[in-house]
């Protein structure tokens, strides 16, 4: 038997100029399509980053905080193809055998940087601004999710509320407090209260002077007892946390030095004191204890029965946070260091009253948080106590 073996070129020449390659995309992807695929992969990576600390929190084990500062990537496609013609002895032998090879190749690539400096668990360990609590209250944020995960106890008259999921009848009686018997939410109260610097000035002709004082952060003011009299302040706001900011209460510190310091800007001084003991007041979590809070969340509830809070007056409980045992196509899946899958469900846009879980909603607020915390220049080194007026 003899077998004669001819290869050509596919679609490279005039007798196979009709063969094409229809309904075969290899056109390498979109700029806008890879862009769009790192802007993904970033996103997952950043909500896995907060529920994987949540999970080592639950574990009661250290939490390690990355971020992704760059990604870059190129996409590439090829096709390659030869045609084979094999004539063999014997009839109905022959034959045209095509081979057609098609490859497309990503390289993408991203910078991690570890936060892992003094700075940034500094900051992570010390309580959350008030006058950030604030911001968040006037953006939209629900109160009472803003409360149950920022406060850590509140003292009043000698008792003591601990906002602890581990003890579902001590939560209770905190998510008792924080909704019943008010005639609103309670919320963020702010005074200005700036720091006199100078002697009174009657005149303040001197332009040189005044752009001098600018530039350290100062600023003339009025004296309001007395016209056409100036002094030279530095702005500072006192913030406290009530139910009634028009309540006449004067701000004092308790205990620790204050957080952050009086300089440019408003920054917040303490709380105000309120009738009973001198210890009353409202105790407000780091970032780091609200993440440690969501953990023993975690470990206190079961796949059915998630913890629920009432995330606004009169709102039906609603689950804040939520990580399931298994995985599911449309929820962020991940194998955990205990070498089991984990999830967390994806929201559901057509949820309503007491079906709506917060969980994706709780993660942004941490990325949010975690963001500010790593340009901050004023970290605090100690904790304060929040007093309730």
């Amino acid at each position: 038997m003899r077998k004669v073996l001819v290869s050509l070129l596919l679609c490279g020449s005039a007798t196979l100029a009709g063969c094409a390659t229809r309904g075969l995309d290899i056109t390498p992807a979109s700029l806008v399509e890879q862009a769009d695929q790192f802007n993904v992969a970033a996103a997952d990576a950043e909500r896995l980053m907060i529920v994987r600390n949540v999970m080592r929190a639950r574990d009661r084990t250290s939490m390690i905080f990355t971020r992704i500062d760059s990604f870059t990537g190129s996409n590439q496609s090829s096709i390659s193809g030869t045609a084979g013609f094999a004539i063999a002895e014997g009839g109905n032998n022959d034959g045209l055998g095509p081979s057609l090879t098609v490859g497309r190749e990503a390289s993408p690539a991203f910078n991690v940087s570890v936060l892992n400096d003094q700075k940034f668990h500094r900051a992570i360990q010390s309580s959350i601004d008030l006058s950030i609590y604030e911001s968040l209250l006037n953006a939209g944020w629900r109160p009472n999710l803003l409360h149950t995960l920022f406060i850590e106890r509140v003292e009043e008259n000698g008792r003591t509320f601990d906002n602890d999921p581990s003890e579902l009848a001590d939560f209770a009686a905190f998510q008792s407090w924080l909704n019943q018997g008010r005639d609103r939410s309670l919320q963020v109260c702010a005074k200005s209260n700036p720091d006199a610097l100078s002697t009174p000035l009657t005149t303040i002709s001197d332009l040189q002077g005044i752009a001098a004082i600018a530039e350290q952060d100062l600023e003339i003011e009025e004296d309001e007892d007395r016209p056409r009299t100036y002094r030279v302040v530095r702005p500072s706001t006192s913030r406290w946390l009530a139910f009634d900011c028009t309540a006449d209460n004067t701000p004092q510190t308790i205990g620790q030095s204050l957080l952050g310091e009086r300089g440019a800007g408003a920054t917040e001084t303490s709380a105000g004191t309120v009738a009973g003991t001198s210890s009353d007041g409202i105790y407000v979590r780091s970032v780091e204890g609200v993440l440690f809070f969501l953990g023993e969340l975690v470990r206190a509830q079961t796949p059915d029965a998630p913890v629920r809070i009432s995330v606004d007056r009169g709102a039906p409980p609603q689950p804040i946070f939520v990580v399931a045992p298994g995985a599911r196509p449309n929820g962020l899946v991940f194998r955990h260091e205990d070498g089991r899958t984990y999830h967390v469900p994806h929201p559901n846009p057509q949820a309503r009253g007491g079906d709506i879980d917060r969980t994706h909603q709780v993660i942004t607020l941490m990325l949010q948080l975690i963001g500010m915390l790593q340009e901050r220049e004023d970290v605090p080194v100690t904790q304060t106590v929040r007093v309730l007026p």
